[in-house]
């Protein structure tokens, strides 16, 4: 999706504060928060509907989830502070200061040549250096903006960048031990923009899986898909999709985990539209636990559709349910705040569980309700 270049454009406004958090980056070799050998244990199915003292004793709004218990993390995508993109420095502290109100993980997705510090993106440094000091686990996932590119470019841009691909990934590999490192973001975009591009990006990440397993082998490494395209729907995006799910088996025996970026408002105008087993297709094409890296539902009507606060509220709990079919290891909401920069006719200026002047949403409380219910 176009739109998309939001997650690359935006979170290069990180280096404005990195400097802050360089002296623990510096001492990550004594960090434990984050890194792959303090990883959790293997998840449970996504929930379970069992009674527990825990439920009974759970706050009024957890009471209204579809779960009682979490065998999966959560956590938030993006270095979006409020007032974005005219933050101001107390907006920043803010950001990084709240980070554990939205859960154990926090994702940070970048070009894998922006802004590079030894031959790391910048980005990838500050998570790390705020990592121990808000006990926190990184997501990282590195990739590249196949809609940017020419057709030619597209068609060899790994043989052009491919070893400086994999030498970052490497790099974030040795000098961080990441718990998670997806290489690629929504890759089944650069399967549909060039196929012969996409057969070279599986050698490379064929290749790069084995190299960071030599640097740090308890990293989970993975790849990341865009559901709505892998159903070939996606109507509110730039272009028709068809069905393309078996391209994951092509990574199947070098997945860790297999990532999706899901965004079901691209095709229903309400959650309640949305399908009983809207994710069922993914058990069919691999038995991997499933990481979702992004989500959101609109709160402000978008495109057409009609939405609100309340239905983003819904759009949580109806996620909940869907996922429970799945080995879930996470579930990442996008965006800490929502931005005021428009991206895709505004298709994500109102996705986040906190407004841009940092307000919450009706929705952030039932997160919060969620992070409260103690992974299990």
């Amino acid at each position: 999706m176009n739109f998309k270049n939001l997650l690359f454009v935006l979170f290069i406004a990180v280096v404005f504060i990195s400097g802050c958090t360089q002296q623990q980056a510096a001492g990550n070799e004594n960090q434990e928060t984050g890194k792959a050998d303090s990883q959790p244990d293997k998840p449970v199915q996504g929930g379970t509907t069992t009674g527990t003292t825990a439920a009974k004793e759970k706050k009024p709004l957890a009471k209204e989830l579809p779960i009682t218990e979490r065998g999966f993390l959560i956590g938030m995508a993006g270095f979006i502070p409020k007032n974005h993109p005219q933050s101001s420095e107390a907006d920043w502290k803010d950001l990084f200061d709240r980070l554990p109100e939205s859960g154990e993980l926090f994702g940070v997705y970048s070009g894998w040549n922006d802004t590079l510090v030894e031959n790391i993106p910048q980005q990838v440094h500050t998570a790390f250096g705020l990592a121990e000091q808000k006990k926190i686990i990184p997501i990282v996932a590195i990739g590249f903006e196949p809609d940017s590119l020419s057709q030619e470019e597209a068609d060899n841009y790994v043989k052009n960048n491919g070893e400086g691909f994999k030498s970052t990934a490497v790099a974030i590999a040795e000098k961080f031990r990441p718990k998670y490192l997806a290489l690629g973001v929504e890759i089944n975009r650069y399967y549909e923009k060039s196929p012969a591009g996409f057969a070279d990006f599986v050698a490379l990440y064929r290749e790069t899986f084995d190299a960071i397993k030599n640097a740090s082998p308890g990293t989970k490494v993975f790849t990341v898909f865009q559901v709505e395209y892998m159903k070939g729907g996606g109507k509110l995006s730039d272009a028709e999709h068809t069905k393309h799910w078996e391209i994951i088996r092509e990574f199947e025996d070098k997945l860790d985990l297999v990532g999706f970026t899901v965004y079901p408002f691209l095709d229903y105008a309400t959650p309640g539209e949305i399908p009983d087993g809207y994710l069922a297709e993914i058990k069919q094409f691999t038995d991997k636990p499933v990481i979702i890296t992004e989500t959101g539902w609109p709160s402000e009507e978008i495109a057409g559709i009609p939405a609100t606060e309340e239905s983003q509220k819904e759009y949580l709990i109806r996620l909940l349910g869907l996922t429970q079919e799945l080995e879930l290891e996470a579930i990442v909401w996008i965006l800490p705040h929502d931005t005021s920069v428009a991206a895709g006719n505004g298709l994500f200026n109102h996705l986040s569980l906190r407004k841009n002047n940092g307000q919450e949403k009706q929705a952030f409380g039932y997160w919060q309700a969620l992070l409260e219910i103690k992974k299990q």
